[in-house]
């Protein structure tokens, strides 16, 4: 029998399913360089310890002076679904029809496996952009660029004249503090440019087939700056320790889940995906983000 016999679509499914949902909220650049939290069903809270010991001359005796301080940010994640519903009769005449069953109780659906894959690889890529550009007014909630620019304690660093420019204002206006820890984020068609200037500057020989074709340290510095597909299209620039930067999921029960099924009522094979994500950062004066265009 040609096909995917409908017995086995659940079980691949069933067996595959913490991988495929893997794949979607985890399949993406950015989550590399960044915190994750985990169990996150609605809004959890980062706990944010600041102290501030001061130095007193030596004399006898015991003058407490300075604080330790305890607040908290908290993470909040949106609940999103998709739904697909594939009916068969959309195939008869494609060229996948040969792979097609559709006999009462042997329902079959043509390559369920890569279907499903790559579903959760164009979740992941959705992801990827969500997570940085998500604003209140068209997704119900903030990804980390919005948050960014409402907080007024983030450091701002101007646009230059070129990408490099930019990367290297960007670079300039990090607290000295994290210096040692900070990435520099870019785009991908900025990190490109920048690769191109200072190659053409013979400022650093560029070799792809050696090097981490998403990464480089930027020249004369030991910060490391990283192609991000997320801020595309955005022009922006983000400097950051990335264990101050979160991003927030459940992935402890069944608020993540991926389903397959055939539908009899319909007539047509069903989809369903189920997820929460979020982000936070704890620090905003530790964070630089350039200029908008």
């Amino acid at each position: 029998m040609a096909g995917f016999n409908v017995a086995e679509l659940p079980d691949y499914v069933s067996v595959n399913r913490q991988e495929l949902i893997s794949k979607s909220l985890f399949g993406f650049e950015t989550r590399k360089y960044v915190n994750l939290m985990a169990g996150v069903k609605y809004a959890e809270a980062l706990p944010v310890l600041a102290t501030d010991p001061i130095l007193q001359d030596r004399t006898c005796g015991f003058d407490a002076s300075g604080n330790v301080d305890f607040s908290q940010r908290v993470m909040e994640v949106h609940p999103y679904k998709v739904n697909l519903e594939l009916c068969e009769e959309d195939l008869r005449k494609k060229w996948m029809n040969d792979q097609l069953v559709v006999k009462a109780g042997a329902e079959t659906l043509p390559f369920a496996e890569k279907i499903t894959t790559n579903i959760a690889e164009n979740i992941a890529s959705k992801l990827e952009t969500l997570i940085w550009t998500a604003k209140d007014a068209s997704n119900g909630w903030d990804g980390f660029l919005a948050k960014f620019d409402a907080d007024e304690t983030v450091i701002d660093a101007s646009k230059g004249a070129t990408a490099y420019e930019t990367a290297l204002n960007v670079y300039k206006a990090i607290p000295s503090r994290i210096l040692k820890k900070a990435e520099i984020f870019v785009s991908e068609e900025d990190f490109r440019s920048i690769v191109l200037e200072i190659t053409a500057k013979n400022l650093y020989h560029y070799n792809p087939t050696v090097d981490d074709a998403q990464t480089i340290i930027l020249p004369g510095t030991n910060t490391m700056l990283h192609a991000i597909p997320g801020l595309n299209g955005t022009g922006r620039m983000v400097a950051a320790d990335g264990e101050n930067l979160y991003y927030g999921f459940d992935a402890e029960d069944d608020a993540e889940t991926l389903d397959l099924w055939y539908s009899k009522d319909a007539q047509a094979f069903r989809l369903a995906v189920k997820f929460n994500i979020g982000t936070q950062y704890v620090f905003g004066d530790e964070i630089v983000v350039s200029a908008a265009e």
